[in-house]
């Protein structure tokens, strides 16, 4: 981890996290949804941390949720599983500790 300043690391952190492509798979073979997710990290970290670490615990974690969300949706009601990834990703998630 660079030594950085506190807003320049929370800067880092946001543009990581703020908008994130995913390619998930649908209940169809060869069928795959792609998403763009945006999160918003809160409370942020405090004390000296590393975003590339957190923004990849962040993305790895919503990725995960989405495929979830969609893993068993027809492809073809496309807005049945807009809504379905939708809904899961709007709830709040846990990350474990945020120390490097």
């Amino acid at each position: 981890m660079r030594h950085s300043s506190k807003r320049a690391r929370r800067k880092q952190l946001r543009r990581k996290i703020s908008a994130f492509s995913a390619v998930l798979r649908s209940s169809r073979p060869g069928i795959h949804y792609t998403a763009t997710i945006h999160a918003t990290l809160t409370p942020e970290p405090s004390g000296p941390y590393d975003p590339d670490e957190i923004a990849d615990r962040v993305r790895t974690a919503l990725r995960i949720t989405a495929a979830a969300a969609v893993r068993d949706q027809d492809p073809i009601d496309l807005p049945a599983a807009q809504d379905a990834c939708a809904q899961q990703l709007r709830r709040p998630k846990k990350l474990l500790s945020f120390r490097a």
